[in-house]
């Protein structure tokens, strides 16, 4: 892939630029056609992380017991576009989404608890969105971990992004709201201290618990008949400092229309010894995981190989750029 193409991909910056620009100039009832159009385009220029994509897939439907559509893949890419669409909305007018929460008991829960939290999510819906829409409703400082872009111009529009967000929640909620924080996990030691100092303020963590990339430290837990990779972590910040661990999880329900899910608290692990904690919490994750990505899986935005079991034909697959992101991991 020449190095212009390259741009338009799910790792490029120009996809993302390009979509911006037309969001905002396309009348609001030629949005599905546009989507439509930029989903075929996306999918045709961005071929490798697409077959990550389409690898996921196939290891979810064959859980499934069936196998992976073609337009399973079709069926994603226009979700992640209308994502990505409904969030510009956003920015310009937040009265346009509509929000529901599943899980009301859970979430009070979680407001009421006099401590911090760790708040474990995916990619899934719109987490910036969801994050600055909430984060009054929450009552207190927010801290996101993100992990940083592989290219640095696209890196630079998420930045910008994330401080239009910024900017429309202190309009909507005014300075005295409850802050949201975005911290990009560079593989920094002292993440980890900044993380455990805000939970100790009794702040809430939001952590991605459904990929790793780069030099962060990961594990694997089992899920979908295989092994899936995640972030160790939010399971050893959980053990540092005994804060509880919820799953709250972003959804797109329809057109301008999103759902949060609160689950239950991972369950307290019944052993003793610190490394078998850790990976009873992963494990119990990997089955709330599997229940997720099973029922949702057409929204599920990763685009790269998450199972372990994929590593070998991942390798075989991917052009030498994307192999070397592989062999980091």
């Amino acid at each position: 892939m020449s190095g212009f193409l390259r741009r338009f991909s799910a790792y490029g910056d120009l996809a993302g630029k390009a979509l911006r620009v037309a969001v905002r100039s396309v009348p609001w009832f030629l949005e599905p056609v546009f989507l439509f159009c930029y989903a075929i385009i996306y999918t045709v220029v961005s071929r490798p992380p697409l077959r990550s994509v389409q690898r996921n897939l196939d290891v979810i439907f064959a859980h499934k017991g069936v196998k992976s559509p073609f337009f399973a893949q079709v069926k994603l890419v226009y979700q992640f576009a209308a994502t990505m669409a409904e969030g510009l909305r956003a920015v310009d007018d937040p009265e346009c989404i509509e929000w529901t929460v599943e899980g009301m008991d859970q979430l009070q829960q979680l407001i009421s608890e006099d401590q911090g939290a760790i708040l474990l999510t995916v990619h899934m819906g719109s987490y910036d969105l969801a994050a600055a829409s909430f984060v009054e409703k929450l009552g207190r400082n927010v801290n996101v971990v993100r992990t940083p872009e592989r290219d640095p111009e696209t890196q630079k529009l998420r930045e910008l992004e994330i401080e239009e967000t910024r900017v429309a929640a202190q309009a909507r909620f005014g300075d005295r709201a409850p802050t949201l924080k975005v911290h990009f996990n560079r593989g920094e030691s002292l993440l980890g201290i900044d993380l455990a100092s805000a939970l100790h303020r009794k702040e809430f963590v939001a952590i991605q618990g459904d990929r790793v990339m780069f030099d962060v430290s990961g594990m694997t837990a089992p899920c979908c008949s295989s092994s899936i990779r995640m972030p160790k972590g939010p399971f050893v910040l959980a053990e540092a400092t005994r804060a509880p661990i919820y799953s709250l999880i972003i959804l797109r329900k329809g057109w301008r229309h999103y759902a949060v899910r609160c689950l239950k608290p991972l369950p307290m692990p019944t052993v003793k010894e610190r490394f078998a904690r850790i990976d009873e919490r992963a494990a119990h994750w990997g089955r709330e995981l599997e229940a997720l990505i099973t029922e949702e899986w057409h929204q599920w935005f990763v685009f790269e190989d998450a199972f372990t079991k994929q590593a070998e034909t991942a390798s075989t697959e991917q052009t030498p750029e994307v192999s070397a992101q592989i062999s980091k991991r």
